[in-house]
């Protein structure tokens, strides 16, 4: 054989045995075993008595990764910065003010400039509680309890963001009945 032909077949045979040693390129063998007890056991390792399987490689494909996407929540409005509320003032009931009301209702108005837009609510808290999310600017609450309450309205974009906020304090007085002592 001369020097050329085994130099231009080197190749060809180091391509073929390295395609034979990739376990994923060809036939796995894999050994079936009947127990004594008819049980049958298949195993990757030569065991006494076993019957040679000759398994075909499966055709896969391999996964493709998927691009993450940073996804922002769609926003129906344009989104205003922060400042775009110029006020919000609380007109009912007023700062610092105390009034009776019997059933403890308290009817909560307020303005706000520029108008609410499209995608923005209020949100209106009494003493930290949420009381309501609405896009109306009055809102009427019942059975409030006599004392002195902090009323708090915010107005939030679609995300939650509060834009602009304001708080009022007042004090509510309800009367008391009293049972009388028999004499």
């Amino acid at each position: 054989m001369s020097l050329k032909r085994t130099i231009s077949t080197l190749p060809l045979i180091t391509l073929t045995l390295l395609l034979a040693a990739q376990p994923s390129l060809s036939a796995t063998k894999v050994y079936k075993k009947v127990m004594p007890d008819g049980s049958v056991s298949y195993s990757d390792e030569a065991q006494d008595g076993a019957e040679v399987l000759s398994v075909e490689p499966v055709p896969t494909v391999p996964a493709f990764k998927v691009p993450q996407s940073e996804a922002k929540p769609k926003i129906d409005a344009v989104e205003q910065p922060k400042n775009f509320y110029a006020s919000l003032t609380i007109l009912s009931p007023e700062h610092d003010t105390a009034f009776n009301s019997g059933s403890g209702t308290v009817e909560v108005r307020f303005k706000n400039n520029p108008s609410l837009i499209r995608g923005h609510k209020y949100k209106i808290f009494l003493d930290s509680h949420l009381l309501a999310e609405q896009t109306e600017n009055s809102f009427i609450t019942s059975n409030v309890d006599r004392g002195t309450h902090q009323l708090s309205v915010h107005i939030v974009d679609q995300v939650g963001r509060v834009l602009k906020s304001t708080t009022n304090t007042f004090t509510l007085h309800r009367p008391v009945i009293r049972k009388q002592s028999k004499q």
